[in-house]
């Protein structure tokens, strides 16, 4: 245990001599430790002088490039779940410079998600908060909370700037304070609804959307007539559940400022359109979406746009296979200049596809659904690659989805070398997205060959090493 020979004790019948000298040599002993203990001691002091003198590069950096790097440590979807083994918690430990920059790096504490009534999530709120200086706060609650969570939240109400609402008992959400500065909030409980969690009625909807006076975005479950009113102020507005189209007219004829609409529609064949279409200057993205039914064909949607004028139209997505003639039916009409579109082609014959896109010169973004005809595919990769420079001349982002694994590679590389090839404004980026389905009348998956063959391979990567963003996710699996 002791690096010395410690003397022994002697026993209790020893002579006074003994004892004093037993007392002698543990007083030597005892100067040995200290002159030792001194030796240790110095020789801590000189490690500890060598380490403080070691300069780590990632220690050298400026604190404003530390806590930009740190920023980029957050998630991709700027949803913090706190964790001490993940940013910010982790930043926070790994050494007193790297806590401090995390400390004083208030964009870190500016996102928190709270999941169901986890220990120490009052605390977490208050330390966030705190840490995030006045930086607006986007809080995401998910769940049953602890009982004294909308007590917290309501201290610090008025530094919220978003708030998510996911599956939140109706009677903590009752609870919730009024929030002077939030500028989005959304409020879902039916994709996450639970027992406890059931929807609101209209009257909490206008109740909690009057608690908010600065709201500029909204994302709704559901949306009643009775709420509108209190929507007037709305740049942003996404339903999630299916909506009447008479409803979603009505909608936008009430919020004249909405930059920004996104609506799931239910299916609806029949509709009269003697009324004017409604124009709506400021709506720069549209985002339709039908309901699910076996009929692929978008009747609700085609209805929707034969009834809107949209004169800044920028943006427009739909998930259902549509005339060309709709689509250029509105752009005519509105005299809107696209250039963003998410279109669904599937069934369209390839004419009708190159009617579609001749029609918008201007897109930089294009992403499309085709079927399952493999030569209407073919017949679109050519047009791209031949019409050229006529043929979306400005298209810089390109995505195509195929429903089966039924792409030829070879055309593909053709028409990437030829859009390449626009120095003025080549393809930037290109992402095909592939999922193999059953075929019924074979009995098997389809076997197209996967990953590319070597030679596909080579010549795809060489497009990637030329400055391509490329990707080909397959089933989930991304390539190269």
């Amino acid at each position: 245990m002791f690096p010395f020979d410690v003397p022994i004790i002697p026993a209790a019948e020893a002579s006074a001599a003994e004892q004093r000298a037993f007392l002698m040599a543990i007083a030597s002993t005892i100067d040995e430790f200290r002159q030792s203990l001194e030796q240790l001691e110095d020789m801590e002091r000189g490690v500890k002088a060598t380490l403080a003198a070691v300069k780590y590069p990632v220690l050298t950096l400026p604190n404003e490039i530390t806590s930009r790097i740190f920023v980029g440590c957050l998630p991709n979807d700027g949803h913090v779940l706190p964790s001490p083994s993940a940013a910010p918690l982790l930043l926070a430990q790994i050494c007193q410079h790297w806590r401090e920059v995390a400390l004083s790096t208030c964009q870190l504490w500016s996102s928190l998600h709270q999941h169901g009534s986890a220990d120490g999530s009052v605390l977490l709120l208050e330390t966030w908060s705190t840490r995030a200086k006045g930086q607006p706060l986007l809080l995401t609650l998910s769940g049953c909370g602890h009982k004294r969570r909308h007590e917290s939240i309501r201290t610090i109400s008025s530094q919220l700037g978003e708030l998510e609402l996911l599956g939140v008992p109706c009677e903590q959400v009752k609870q919730l304070p009024p929030f002077p500065n939030l500028r989005r909030l959304e409020f879902d409980n039916g994709e996450y609804s639970t027992q406890e969690a059931t929807l609101l009625t209209e009257g909490d909807v206008l109740h909690l959307l009057n608690n908010t006076p600065r709201l500029q975005k909204l994302t709704l479950f559901t949306l009643s007539v009775r709420a509108i009113p209190s929507l007037a102020s709305l740049t942003s507005l996404e339903v999630t559940q299916a909506t009447e189209l008479t409803t979603f007219l009505h909608v936008l004829t009430q919020i004249p400022l909405l930059s920004h609409v996104s609506f799931s529609l239910k299916p609806t064949t029949e509709v009269r359109l003697a009324s004017p279409p409604i124009t709506l200057p400021q709506l720069r993205s549209l985002v339709l979406k039908q309901q699910y039914t076996e009929d692929v064909s978008g009747y609700t949607i085609t209805h929707a746009l034969a009834l809107l004028t949209l004169p800044n139209l920028k943006r427009l997505c739909t998930d259902r296979t549509l005339d060309s003639g709709v689509i250029l039916s509105l752009v005519s009409r509105s005299s809107c200049t696209l250039d963003y579109l998410d279109v669904d082609f599937r069934g369209c014959s390839p004419e009708q596809h190159l009617e579609c896109l001749r029609a918008f010169p201007s897109l930089t973004t294009l992403h499309i659904s085709l079927g399952l005809d493999v030569q209407e595919n073919n017949d679109l990769l050519i047009s791209l690659k031949s019409t050229l420079p006529t043929m979306l001349p400005q298209l810089q982002t390109m995505s195509i989805f195929i429903s089966e694994h039924t792409m030829d590679y070879i055309l593909l590389i053709q028409m990437l070398q030829s859009r390449r090839a626009l120095h003025a404004a080549a393809l930037r980026s290109f992402q095909l997205k592939l999922e193999e389905v059953y075929n019924p009348d074979c009995n098997y998956l389809s076997s197209e060959p996967w990953p590319p063959r070597i030679f596909e391979g080579e010549e795809l990567a060489r497009i990637v090493a030329a400055g391509l963003e490329f990707s080909i996710d397959y089933n989930g699996t991304v390539w190269p």
